[in-house]
């Protein structure tokens, strides 16, 4: 029609007039240039990328460079943006430098509890406002951090459950209960989830559909106890096709991710909590052991020990012995740290302590007990310490900024992008500055959370003990609603169903996706576009018998209206009959001595008996008048 759908503003007078790149529903452009603005001020503008809804003109995310597309320095290819950035030099405006180097800027998949297979803890990209996008309601507490791959969101609940839901817009696509509480995180690779021995089991499930592929025994169901409220327990790592975790029955155990079967398995002298890292070759996991805790550094191929350093209790009145933090690698060096009070650096060749941090300690000792694990990225440590977090620096153990929080952490911070994510245990998260821990942002849900940030695609997703799953996005999500009326209710088999509704508010040809939900369970999906106004109509043709239901949302980056539910009927067909095809009703059986006859038969028949009963009399009376006495007439 032409009519305008959205306009997005530049960031100064000064709007290059390049052209855009469009892809997967995203806009690209450069909208500011380093390039003077004002004549008498010579004040300047900025640089600046950005990401744009193609739907709405909301801003996904930006980036302070320039890419001028008729230098053919933006293109879209393999699911990736890839960039040349670039600016303007001041006080040449005909000079346009490049960084020497090219971006490719893409998703970065969360497969595993701390993001990879070292433990750190560190994302690509995380929001810098936490806008709340979706919550998903588990129906029971989550403990378990998520991993998302593929558009999909994975994670366990204390009801059971593994869950598998649309990363997008938080729909659920399946759940599949095992035996205990699941207070462990999953893993993803290669089309498959696997989770940690919680009820003391091992399972490899479906990635897709959540259909059993295999179960395997990894000590049996222990109730051990722990001080930590949060009940922290092993999460596997899936490195080169193998799956390693530990167990409450004091094992290290690796597995074949194809088959299950056991490939070897390492007994300590104590049950493990935390979840294995696994660098060069090596698995490092530590052990809660009757003395002493314990740092194995094990042989990946495998199982035999390479070294084992012992880790020192700190003892205190109010405090037990749990060895709940998890390792974490980094250039040649090991981090952990003890159950209380201290953090260790370790050579990860030699296993020798070069530097120990001790936290701050609340009055009388009180305090310091140490549940989560640590982040690190690019030289720096990011640590619970009583009620901060703190950064390191990793080689030496060196305070690099303390933030104040206000209260117990129990859940891991996460790193991305220069910043820092966390979760209290007094219902809040935060967004910190990485550079000096300066609180950035922060979101207040309805309980404390012991699940660990994860991040993806530039959101942020937490359980939390209210039993939601939280995803969280950069900018403002625009929400509404979804209507639609179908023609019937109740349609015969091998009918079209129509319907016709309206997204409000309402956002121009915006994609719309449509879920047919068979009677046995089995969906198939569809997708709709959006009317300029809004507006959008579907029909489907249908073969089985049975209730149906028409599932549709509508969700992108930067908007999400709510999912609706349709439900309705397919019967059976019914053959059209013509009044010349009507068969008799049927009637009893004779016994074959009588005869009957059809109505209109009897009718003909009656009229003919009384036609032949009025001819008779007739006659009779005729033949009478003629055989009767003479009369005699005279004068």
């Amino acid at each position: 029609t032409g009519n305008l759908i959205w306009k997005f503003q530049g960031a100064d007078y000064i709007y290059w007039p390049g052209w855009p790149v469009v892809g997967d529903g995203k806009v690209y452009a450069t909208v500011g240039q380093r390039v003077s603005i004002h004549p008498y001020t010579l004040e300047y503008g900025e640089s600046r990328f950005v990401c744009l809804d193609a739907y709405t003109g909301n801003l996904i995310w930006e980036l302070p460079i320039e890419a001028f597309a008729p230098r053919e320095s933006t293109a879209i290819a393999y699911g990736n943006l890839y960039i040349i950035p670039g600016y303007i030099e001041e006080f040449k405006m005909n000079s346009y430098v490049t960084l020497n180097e090219v971006w490719a800027i893409g998703r970065q998949s969360w497969t595993l509890w701390r993001g990879d297979s070292e433990n750190t803890g560190t994302g690509k990209s995380g929001p810098t406002n936490l806008n709340l996008k979706w919550k998903f309601n588990a129906g029971g507490g989550i403990v378990s951090t998520p991993c998302i791959v593929d558009g999909r969101v994975y994670f366990g609940s204390q009801n059971k459950n593994i869950y598998c839901i649309d990363a997008k817009n938080g729909d659920f696509l399946w759940s599949y209960t095992t035996g205990s509480r699941i207070k462990s995180s999953p893993a993803v690779a290669n089309g498959k989830v696997y989770v940690g021995p919680d009820d003391g089991y091992v399972y490899c499930l479906n990635a897709f559909d959540g259909s059993y592929i295999w179960k395997t025994y990894a000590g049996g169901f222990i109730g051990t106890h722990f001080d930590a409220v949060t009940g922290i327990r092993s999460s596997p790592i899936v490195v080169n096709n193998k799956v390693y975790v530990g167990s409450l029955d004091s094992k290290m155990y690796c597995f074949d991710a194809e088959t299950g079967v056991l490939v070897w398995s390492y007994k300590t002298n104590g049950p493990i909590t935390s979840s294995a890292a696994f660098s060069d070759n090596a698995i490092y996991v530590t052990s809660q052991e009757t003395s002493s805790g314990a740092l194995y550094k094990l042989d990946a191929t495998n199982g035999n020990m390479i070294w084992k350093m012992n880790i020192t209790y700190i003892f205190s009145a109010d405090r037990g012995i749990d060895l709940h933090v998890s390792p974490t690698v980094a250039n040649d060096m090991v981090f952990i740290a003890s159950n209380k009070d201290e953090y260790y650096g370790v050579n990860a060749t030699t296993g020798e302590i070069k530097w120990t941090f001790i936290t701050a300690r609340g009055t009388e000792d009180a305090g310091g007990y140490l549940v989560g694990s640590m982040s690190y990225h690019d030289g720096k440590l990011f640590v619970i310490d009583m009620f901060f977090i703190t950064a390191l620096n990793a080689s030496n153990g060196e305070v690099l900024w303390k933030s104040w929080q206000g209260t117990e952490l129990y859940a891991s911070p996460t790193y991305a992008d220069g910043k820092v994510y966390v979760a209290t245990d007094r219902r809040l998260f935060y967004v910190l500055n990485a550079s000096d821990g300066k609180r950035l942002s922060f979101f207040e849900p309805a309980s404390n959370s012991w699940s660990s940030p994860a991040l993806y695609e530039g959101r942020m997703y937490i359980g939390n003990n209210d039993w939601n799953l939280y995803c969280f996005n950069d900018y403002p999500i625009t929400q509404g609603t979804i209507s639609l009326e179908l023609d019937k209710n109740e349609i015969q088999q091998g009918e079209s169903i129509t319907g016709c509704g309206q997204i409000s508010p309402a956002i121009a040809y915006v994609p719309i996706d449509v879920s047919l939900i068979k009677p046995d369970g089995t969906l198939t999906n569809h997708e709709v576009t959006a009317n300029n106004d809004g507006t959008f109509c579907i029909n489907y043709t249908l073969d089985t018998v049975g209730q149906w239901t028409i599932s549709i949302s509508c969700s992108g980056a930067s908007y999400n209206l709510q999912r609706v539910d349709f439900p309705f009927v397919v019967v059976e067909k019914q053959e059209n009959v013509t009044p010349d095809q009507t068969k008799p009703e049927t009637e009893e059986p004779s016994n074959g001595n009588d005869l009957t006859l059809p109505a209109d038969y009897l009718i003909v028949l009656f009229v003919l008996i009384i036609v032949a009963i009025g001819a008779v009399l007739a006659y009779i009376i005729l033949r009478r008048k003629k055989s009767g006495s003479p009369v005699l007439i005279s004068d």
